[in-house]
């Protein structure tokens, strides 16, 4: 993706990924400004995820804060603790990466209640009283052009299977926002299906997409696929090349590089969306870096629009 920089004139930086897993804390590097950073997060086994915060992780030691990372592996429970023991400790900003808003209260009243400022990636479709900033995808910008672009490579309106994640804020949005558009453009939902858990989506879609296909034979039965995220898509590939269905278009969100691979095979997966995290992680640090020096952000919820993977522009994304 680091061509993609130089296309969308974002913000330029080095892309060297700093790792961290399970429930373990990864401490920072340098502390120029003597500011510590604690960036919690339940989602770092996501792709877009491990992405968006490795980046910020980057980016905020290359300034010379103290960032400390903490995953809980989905337990959003460990993460209102994890935002309790911070703002005991007192530290200059918490951020949270990819929260669901309603699962957080605990966390942020404690943060709330000591001060600490709270900032957010990707953390619903709304500004969220109690943070500093959110800085998140525009999610129906994202539903949209994905929903055209299937309608683009299904050549009209026809028979949409859909799979989304409804706990997830952005994706229920995009989901909905998805389906209005499809629906006005004339085609057919045949069937909804929800993706309990996000670390088995590539799994849980496959299996998904393999059970309509057995339970409706035929070739008029699905038309296409739309997928609020790339690994479920990546599993709704799977199915459709094992069953012989590659005339059957799929979309995704997210422009993984597994993804921006698999729409260069030809098949199936037609196209994909980038969310531009490295634009959301430089911004969310430069009102940081304002705010560390005194000046209050002057709004706390900002969006940024994706860009359209497909076959036609498919070289700038590739890594």
């Amino acid at each position: 993706m680091k061509k993609l920089l130089a296309l969308l004139g974002s913000l330029t930086m080095a892309l060297g990924l700093v790792g961290c897993g399970g429930n373990a804390a990864s401490s920072g590097q340098g502390t120029e400004e003597g500011v510590d950073v604690a960036v919690i997060t339940g989602s770092y086994g996501t792709p877009a995820a491990k992405y968006a915060i490795d980046a910020f992780k980057e980016l905020g030691t290359g300034k010379g804060w103290n960032v400390t990372v903490a995953d809980t592996d989905f337990d959003f429970n460990q993460v209102n603790s994890l935002m309790q023991d911070a703002s005991l400790r007192k530290v200059d900003a918490i951020v949270l990466g990819f929260p669901t808003p309603e699962q957080i209260t605990v966390g942020l009243q404690a943060a709330n209640d000591a001060e600490v400022p709270v900032y957010v990636i990707d953390g619903g479709t709304a500004p969220m009283e109690g943070v500093a900033l959110n800085v998140t995808s525009d999610s129906v910008q994202l539903g949209e052009i994905s929903a055209q672009a299937l309608l683009d490579a299904m050549g009209g309106p026809g028979k949409v299977l859909v799979i989304g994640h409804d706990p997830h804020p952005g994706i229920r949005l995009r989901t909905q926002e998805a389906i209005s558009y499809l629906e006005k453009a004339g085609a057919e939902i045949v069937d909804i299906k929800q993706v309990k858990e996000p670390a088995s989506s590539q799994g849980e879609a496959l299996n998904f997409t393999t059970d309509f296909l057995q339970a409706n034979g035929g070739a008029g039965a699905l038309d296409g696929v739309w997928a609020g995220w790339d690994a479920a898509a990546m599993g709704v590939t799977q199915a459709l090349n094992s069953s012989g269905r590659t005339d059957v278009p799929v979309t995704g969100i997210d422009a993984t590089d597994q993804a921006v691979a698999e729409i260069g095979k030809a098949g199936p997966f037609a196209a994909t969306v980038f969310q531009d995290w490295d634009a959301i992680v430089g911004r969310m640090a430069e009102v940081m870096e304002a705010d560390f020096k005194g000046t209050d952000p002057e709004q706390n919820y900002e969006e940024m629009p994706g860009v359209l993977v497909n076959k036609d522009n498919l070289d700038s994304f590739k890594s």
